[in-house]
């Protein structure tokens, strides 16, 4: 009798486990059925379609941003996400493609472009951590090398009748937005002086192949001098403007990371180091210090020399063995005086113009600019006034024809 019922129980043990088993193996077999048809899924997805995924700390992700915002990419969005700054950088707002997966329609074709965040970074990171794929229907490799030239055009793109503007900051390029196109004609300096800067960057330009043949770097520096409101700035727009080349500024302050700031830049960009003689590191040495600047600091009444930036720094940036071929400098200073003379020497400073006080000839073009008149009298012997004085005269103070001449001319 109690055989009996040990059998029956240990029946009774192996039926609920072999039942259980059973259950999870059905189980499996179930899952695993689901999964052959979206293994297969994303099998053949893989395999029709092409996918490029761009980071946020890379100059493409915000290159790509503005594409999308020229294009019109925005308007077919439902979630849009706001950039802190313009491409996380200015005092603008910018639009972004917002996160999750979007339907778009660009170029005549559809396209799949998704966002995700990072959801591991700190908090307090200085730029949110971003990924960004797009994904086309089709597997012909000329889809990503026609994606990076474009993205590459776009890096140094001008919109019609303006003038791309990066600014280097935060270790990265940004784009700080477009300004209008400047014409020569409303620069008032002497046209032997615009000639002379047309006509060896045309040269330039056009002479790659002469660089290569006789193993010169193909690289081309200016220096821009002259006393505030000559019209310095002003012929740089109008240099990138002529030759439709976006302007890429490093702002004096951050001199130190001009190696970075170079080796980053758009190669077909013109670069550009405004007010140079400021940096410490670009202005003459004491015999002594060799290839160091020392600076003089006074604590009490004692006097003390330290150490500041090396000028090695520049200079290797400039026509070192890591700088860009293509590319063009154009420094400008209000002490040409001041500057180191190694910063200065041809090779690195191929063009050395002086853009001075206005002349006879300058004044007869502004008189032609703003008033449409025809002015034959001279200026005043020894007179030194700039184009930004005139134009003030006649935009602030509103001086007709009749004044301005009487006030600037003799005879």
């Amino acid at each position: 009798m109690v055989d009996s019922i040990v059998t029956q129980d240990q029946y009774s043990l192996n039926t609920i486990l072999i039942t259980v088993i059973s259950m999870f193996a059905v189980g499996l077999f179930s899952t695993a059925l689901k999964q052959i048809p979206i293994g297969i899924g994303r099998f053949i997805w893989k395999h029709i379609t092409t996918t490029i995924v761009l980071s946020s700390s890379n100059w493409g992700f915000y290159t790509l941003m503005q594409l999308f915002s020229d294009q019109g990419i925005y308007s077919q969005l439902r979630i849009i996400k706001l950039l802190s700054g313009q491409y996380n950088h200015s005092d603008h707002i910018g639009k972004g493609v917002g996160p999750g997966t979007h339907l778009i329609k660009m170029n005549n074709k559809h396209v799949l472009i998704s966002l995700s965040i990072d959801n591991n970074q700190s908090m307090y990171v200085e730029s949110e951590r971003m990924n960004l794929s797009v994904t086309w229907f089709g597997r012909d490799v000329n889809i990503v090398n026609d994606f990076i030239i474009d993205v590459e055009k776009r890096r140094g793109y001008s919109a019609k009748n303006r003038i791309s503007v990066s600014v280097f900051g935060n270790h990265k390029w940004f784009f700080t937005g477009d300004i209008p196109l400047r014409s020569f004609n409303s620069i008032f300096v002497d046209q032997k002086t615009i000639d002379a800067i047309l006509h060896n960057l045309e040269k330039f330009y056009n002479s790659r192949q002469w660089y290569t043949d006789h193993g010169i770097p193909y690289r081309y520096g200016i220096l821009l001098s002259g006393p505030p409101g000559t019209g310095k700035t002003s012929t740089i727009k109008a240099i990138a403007s002529y030759f439709n080349k976006p302007l890429y500024v490093l702002p004096v302050d951050r001199i130190a990371e001009i190696g970075e700031a170079f080796s980053s830049a758009y190669e077909d960009a013109i670069l550009v180091i405004e007010d140079i003689d400021s940096a410490k590191s670009a202005q003459k040495r004491k015999e002594k210090s060799g290839n160091d600047f020392w600076q003089k600091i006074t604590q009490g009444n004692q006097d003390f020399e330290i150490k500041a930036e090396s000028i090695s720094a520049i200079l290797n940036s400039i026509d070192g063995i890591t700088a860009k071929d293509g590319r063009v400098l154009i420094m400008s200073t209000n002490h040409k005086e001041n500057i180191d003379p190694a910063l200065l020497r041809p090779g690195r400073i191929d063009l050395d113009i002086e853009i001075g006080h206005i002349t006879d000839e300058s004044f007869r073009k502004f008189i032609r600019v703003f008033y449409a008149k025809d002015c034959t009298k001279k200026l005043q012997n020894e007179m030194r006034v700039t184009g930004a004085q005139l134009q003030n005269e006649y935009v602030t103070n509103h001086l007709t024809y009749e004044q301005i001449v009487d006030k600037y001319t003799s005879g």
